[in-house]
């Protein structure tokens, strides 16, 4: 018998309030984190309550990351929930009042929750699963950078955009890997992915400014441009990319400043943006003086469409900032990136590095130099794609079987998860509780829209680590 008392207040539909009781239990350690979770048939026998009941408890416990599923289809208290809880934005506004001599951008900064997002931790926040990280290589590259590495290099006052090697080894890789013909001064580095769209949004946005994102957007990017005074237009998106007739549309009303898109592949739907798309919005940005930022955080692993050319090499003019992130490949062994920024935008650049007075590691920097001069990068990511391939295809194999039409597989995905849509509303609480017995996960997709719901039958499956659970 699970040790909870469910509420007995009728305004609440029974589900929640089993919900409530399971979290407070979990809260006053009645349920130990890390324990195995009674099966709904099994908790729906013991409280009296229906299995489809306790399903959409579970469910919900599932969304807030208090569950989680492994292999042989058990439940889990998540062991997370032994780590202290950072309290949310919400619980200190209650406390303290915000002083009346803040800044309007503090007081932007503020209205937002930067508490983690559950669907980022149960995505592993986008990185790598643990067996695709090079940690033999990287610390055999790091002792080596380490031996080699004459003390004087390392000194306070190097280059604010990052190590001269690093910069160097970058140019030379997204040249061959991405089209991407730029010079080792137009290349920032940076210690963390969310950078390089901070500074953009500090050089570019002004309060009122229009920008228009995609819709759905990859978390953060649009409270990054909110907190800097933007006026967001978030643009549908379907498996050609962005809908350049709406952006069409809307610059007879608005002049918009700034585009941001992640043409290939798009976070989190993992569509490739076609060439028709990308001709067409460069051709909007170059007649209406656009800038453009295009975010290559998804553009190492592909598996069905080709790798057409970049917005940065198709683009005539000089408007395009373009981000690359090694955080698909390294997280959390290293968090870094890079922007490529028009010629112009030099001079200022380094002007907010230097003020913002931020330095990197020359050792980290130096060893992701010689990941990449060394070839083992490439034959890094050459070799986890050959195993992401076959997960891949477990996994809908997989979710055929147990799912059969009443699921649909989008052909293109991201990285590390797959998109679906399960075709019919009546269905859904049913087909979740299947994929908790069978290990699993479903990740809605709803806070990656605008509106923070999208469609409520679309979730995202990760299958990188799916072979371990069958």
């Amino acid at each position: 018998m699970i040790p909870i008392k469910i509420s007995n207040d009728a305004e609440i539909a029974i589900y929640k309030r089993l919900a409530s009781a399971l979290e407070v239990a979990i809260a006053e350690g009645l349920l130990e984190p890390g324990a195995v979770m009674a099966s709904s048939r099994e908790l729906a026998s013991s409280t009296g309550l229906s299995r489809a009941t306790v399903v959409r408890a579970y469910e919900l416990l599932f969304r807030s990351g208090h569950l989680i599923a492994r292999a042989g289809g058990k439940t889990y208290i998540s062991e997370s929930l032994r780590q202290i809880a950072l309290p949310s934005v919400d619980e200190i506004s209650r406390t303290y009042d915000l002083p009346e001599n803040i800044s309007t951008f503090g007081k932007r900064l503020s209205t937002f929750d930067w508490t983690p997002n559950v669907n980022a931790r149960f995505l592993n926040y986008g990185g790598p699963p643990l067996w695709a990280l090079p940690q033999a290589k990287w610390k055999y590259l790091l002792s080596k950078v380490c031996s080699e590495l004459d003390p004087v290099a390392i000194n306070y006052g190097r280059h604010p955009f990052g190590d001269d090697s690093i910069r160097e080894s970058i140019v030379n890789f997204l040249r061959r890997r991405k089209g991407i013909q730029c010079k080792a001064e137009q290349l920032i580095t940076f210690t963390d992915s969310g950078s390089p769209l901070v500074y953009i949004s500090r050089m570019l946005v002004n309060e009122g400014d229009v920008v228009v994102v995609e819709d759905p957007c990859r978390l953060g990017a649009r409270d990054t441009l909110l907190s800097h005074g933007a006026r967001l237009i978030a643009v549908p998106v379907d498996d050609n990319g962005i809908r350049t007739d709406i952006i069409k549309n809307y610059l007879h009303e608005h002049e918009i400043k700034m585009i941001y898109v992640s043409p290939s592949f798009h976070d989190p739907l993992g569509f490739n943006m076609s060439m028709q798309r990308r001709s067409e919005l460069l051709e909007l940005a170059n007649e209406h003086n656009i800038a453009i930022v295009e975010d290559a955080w998804e553009s190492d692993y592909s598996y069905i469409t080709p790798n057409y050319p970049t917005l940065y090499s198709l683009s005539p003019k000089e408007n395009i900032f373009y981000i690359y992130s090694f955080w698909k490949l390294f997280y959390p062994v290293s968090m870094a990136s890079c922007l490529v920024v028009p010629p112009e935008f030099i001079r200022p650049f380094m002007a907010t590095k230097l003020q913002a007075n931020e330095v990197s590691s020359v050792i980290e920097q130096r060893t992701i130099a010689e990941f990449i001069d060394s070839g083992h990068l490439e034959k890094h990511i050459k070799n986890i794609r050959k195993s992401l391939i076959v997960k891949r295809q477990a996994m809908i194999e997989k979710l055929t079987r147990l799912f059969g039409k009443s699921l649909k597989i989008k052909k293109q995905s991201a990285a590390f998860w797959l998109t679906v849509e399960f075709r019919d509303h009546s269905i859904v609480e049913e087909m979740l509780a299947l994929a908790v017995e069978n290990g699993i996960k479903f990740v809605s997709t709803a806070p990656y829209y605008a509106d923070g719901k999208g469609s409520q039958l679309e979730f995202l499956v990760p299958f990188a680590d799916f072979l371990d659970k069958i």
